[in-house]
Formats: structure tokens, sequence, C-alpha cells
């Protein structure tokens, strides 16, 4: 008779919801009932002494395979937030039945290593991923540490960069390495520049002060941060509802950017107060 593999996932049906998951029939049921002849503990498929693990299974040889037991136990696993997953093996025994515990480690991320062509510092991705997913992510979120370096990149002027992440599982102790192969590609310049709504004497100050000349790299996270210092000027002198916003247009398959800037003074405010004097505070 060919083995019963009991799939009982992720502990979610066991520990959060055990009324769904004492409702969903079970491949070992028609073991319930038959004498346990012997329980065994695997670690990924290798035999583990740790007596903590056996003391948490409630099966136990000599007694009637009981299925809630068997769910109990899973949960019991669980808990220890070591595994993400237990699979029950159940297969007949000349007199019961055979039960096979096989425990999945959680692998944790132990370290995240950046290779290829970085484009920026590993520095400055380590904190960007750090901050995005933390600094030992789950192997789950791979893809999102990876599209969290690719916004980086795109963010500094490497428009077509591409990230793509390898998970190298290894054992004693369990853990996972995190490589990030990066390909930033070419920095984006700029190309044409566009002034719109400012006065030919402010023209040649306003690209000095973003750095806006024909050729330089293009950085929008740095031109933004000047753009910001750049209302905080006009502010300062009385223009409140200053504001600079900006259209790019790529081509040369993002090599080069056109920048159209529009400047959006409003108009000078002049603050009167009237009527009774104000304390100096």
């Amino acid at each position: 008779m060919a083995s019963a593999i009991v799939a009982l996932l992720a502990g979610a049906i066991a520990l959060l919801t055990p009324a769904f998951a004492d409702a969903q029939p079970s491949p070992a049921e028609p073991y319930a009932g038959r004498n346990v002849v012997s329980v065994r503990v695997e670690i990924e498929g290798q035999v583990t002494a740790d007596p903590a693990l056996a003391d948490l299974v409630e099966s136990r040889p000599g007694a009637p395979l009981v299925m809630s037991e068997v769910r109990e136990s899973i949960g019991h696993l669980f808990s220890l937030r070591r595994f993400e997953n237990v699979e029950v093996h159940a297969e007949p025994a000349a007199a019961g039945v055979a039960l096979r515990y096989n425990l999945i480690p959680v692998h944790v991320v132990e370290r995240i290593d950046f290779r290829g062509d970085l484009g920026l510092s590993e520095g400055d991705m380590r904190r960007h991923v750090t901050e995005r997913v933390g600094a030992t992510p789950a192997p789950a979120r791979a893809d999102a540490a990876a599209r969290a370096v690719e916004q980086l990149l795109k963010d500094r002027g490497f428009l077509r960069a591409s990230v793509k992440t390898d998970l190298e599982t290894r054992h004693d102790p369990d853990r996972t390495i995190m490589i990030m192969g990066v390909e930033a590609g070419p920095r984006a310049v700029i190309g044409d520049v566009t002034l719109q709504d400012v006065e030919p004497p402010d023209r040649d100050e306003l690209v000095r002060r973003l750095d806006l000349r024909p050729g330089s790299p293009f950085d929008p996270t740095e031109l933004d941060r000047r753009m910001e210092e750049r209302e905080r000027a006009l502010r300062r002198q009385s223009y409140y509802e200053a504001r600079l916003s900006r259209l790019i247009n790529e081509r040369d398959e993002g090599r080069t950017v056109d920048v159209t800037l529009t400047v959006t003074r409003g108009p000078l405010v002049r603050v009167v107060l009237e009527g009774d004097h104000l304390p100096g505070d």
C-alpha cells in the first residue's frame, strides 16, 4: 500500500482557523484508531535527536492514532517559529501505523550580498533596503527588496536599472544568503532644458542653482531637493504660494532626459497688522 502523505500546510489552518482545519477531510483519517508503532521526527529528512521536539509531539507509540493529537502536535511545533512547514507522513506497519513528522525550517536571511554593476555605493543600497524591508528580510520578500533597489537607482538617474535576486540556502545552522544581482546601466544625462515662466535675468541663476546644465548627470532625487530649496527661498521673499514643478522626457533609451521646469511664483504677499498693538512675542 502506498504511503499516505499528510500535507498540513503553514500552521495557519492548525493555529489560526482550527474549526476550518477540523472540517477538512485528511488523507490520514483511514489510519485513525490504528495502533501507533513508531514516531520519528526529522528536519528536512534527517532524523533529529532533539528531545524538545519529540516532547511536543502528542502522538505516542503504543497508543491509537488520534487526528486531533496530530493537529495539536503541528500547532506545538509551529509555535516555536522555527519551521515554515510541518509534514506528517503515515504509512502502514505490521502492527499498526508508523508516523514521521518532517519539519521544514525557516531559513532566516543572514545577510544580503550586492553583486554586479551597482551604480551607487553598496552602503546606500543597504540602507535603502533596510528602510524598506528590514536588515534581514524574510526570503519571501526577495522580490520586494529587488524592486526597492531598482526604484532607488531610477530615482538617482539610472533609468534602465534592473535587479534580480537569488537565494542561497545553507544548513547547520539554517540560514539564507540573499544575493542581489544589480545592473545599473548608464546614468542619464540632461539634454534640453526648458524653463517656463522664468524671466531671462533669472534663467542663468536658476540653471546654476538647480545644476541643470546640459550634459550633466541627471539625479532626480538631488534635483527635487534643489527645487524644494528654491521654493523655500521664494517663500522667504514673501512669495508664499511659490511652486516649482518638472516634466521629464526620456530619449536615447533612457540615456538622455529633456527637462521642462515650471516656476510659479504666485503673488507677492504683504502682511499688514492693524488694530490693537500685538505683544512682541
